[in-house]
């Protein structure tokens, strides 16, 4: 596309059409033929002198076209943490029934527990940076996975025990945490009989204690080999409620008031939109850091850049951290005059957003 630039005293440039103009992030002028748009955040600041990323803004509302000058940040690459670790369970073995050689017929009659309990406890325990409010703030949108466990045990009864654990134990892990409650399913078994003589006969019973569980395993007729069960366990985060509140300040048109720095954080969404979420709300972040309106709502705007410096300032690598308290940073906006209908449609996307993440 030709780029036909109309420049007054070397700070301001007009353009024909949409166009964003590559220009070096450091040390970079207007004109200068070279850049990189890779590493470019939207972020507007059309008080200060343009570096990075040139963006011409067209305001269709308006015969004359409005233009901003959109600054670039270097954007450093962000991998949220991993929450994946391995938990460890002690196992051992209950002897339930030990006959050798029997030198006389021998009547048995036991009764024992089979079954399980599991505590809510297990995901802050297995992941003990978590906070102890961090299921009421992340429950609803957090998943948690856990891998074939690893289980030190000879023979068939640690492969059924294997088995055991995955249908029994797995899923009761997952919905314990989910629905915040302790699950248990114990049933009392009897088993009774008679040895002849000669003959030998013995029952085994695995138990496994690990983080806020315990199971009492199923009856085996051969002792298995005392180890460890090591299960993989991975947390994951769905930020996807925050979606719509990006998509709601990407869409503001304001009447009046503050048509500029709507327009800047239009671009910010539209250029960013097809990022990872965490990604996009850091963007808007940086967006709301570098605002400075000439006049409408000021000090709520003065209250947005600093407190997106403040969660910028934070580990990024939290990024659940990051998303949540961008939601809750523009809920409590509550514009003085102007744009007031705007901010509201914004706050009910926040509280939504809020409720999306928390159980």
């Amino acid at each position: 596309m030709t780029l036909l630039p109309l420049c007054f005293l070397g700070l301001v440039c007009s353009v024909l059409s949409d166009v964003s103009v590559d220009i070096p992030a450091d040390g970079c002028q207007a004109g200068d033929q070279e850049c990189s748009e890779e590493s470019a955040l939207l972020q507007a600041g059309w008080n200060k002198k343009p570096a990075g990323l040139l963006y011409a803004a067209l305001n269709g509302e308006k015969e004359n076209k409005d233009f901003v000058f959109a600054t670039a940040v270097q954007k450093s690459a962000v991998t949220c943490y991993d929450y994946s670790t391995l938990t460890t369970g002690n196992v051992f073995v209950n002897t339930i029934l030990d006959i050798k050689n029997a030198t006389a017929t021998i009547n048995y009659e036991r009764t024992e527990s089979r079954g399980y309990q599991v505590s809510s406890s297990f995901i802050t325990e297995t992941f003990q940076s978590l906070g102890q409010d961090f299921h009421a703030k992340f429950g609803a949108s957090t998943s948690v996975t856990l891998g074939i466990p690893e289980v030190g045990l000879g023979g068939s009864a640690g492969y059924n025990l294997l088995l055991e654990y995955r249908l029994k134990m797995q899923s009761t892990f997952i919905k314990s945490y989910t629905e915040n409650r302790s699950i248990s399913e114990n049933v009392n078994t009897t088993v009774k009989g008679s040895v002849a003589p000669g003959q030998s006969l013995a029952l085994y019973q695995v138990i496994v204690t690990m983080n806020g569980a315990h199971l009492n395993s199923n009856f085996y007729n051969y002792k298995p080999t005392v180890s460890a069960l090591v299960v993989p366990v991975s947390l994951s985060f769905n930020l996807e409620p925050v979606v719509p509140l990006l998509r709601q300040l990407g869409d503001i048109r304001p009447g009046s008031e503050n048509k500029k720095e709507w327009s800047v954080l239009r671009s910010q969404y539209y250029w960013a939109q097809n990022e990872p979420i965490d990604s996009q709300v850091r963007g808007m972040l940086g967006a709301f850091r570098y605002i400075i309106p000439g006049s409408s709502n000021t000090k709520e705007w003065t209250h947005l850049r600093e407190a997106s410096s403040r969660i910028l300032g934070m580990d990024q690598a939290y990024c659940h951290d990051t998303v949540r308290l961008f939601c809750d940073l523009v809920r409590g906006v509550f514009p003085g005059s102007s744009n007031k209908k705007e901010w509201q449609a914004i706050r009910d996307k926040a509280d939504q957003c809020l409720s999306g993440l928390s159980r």
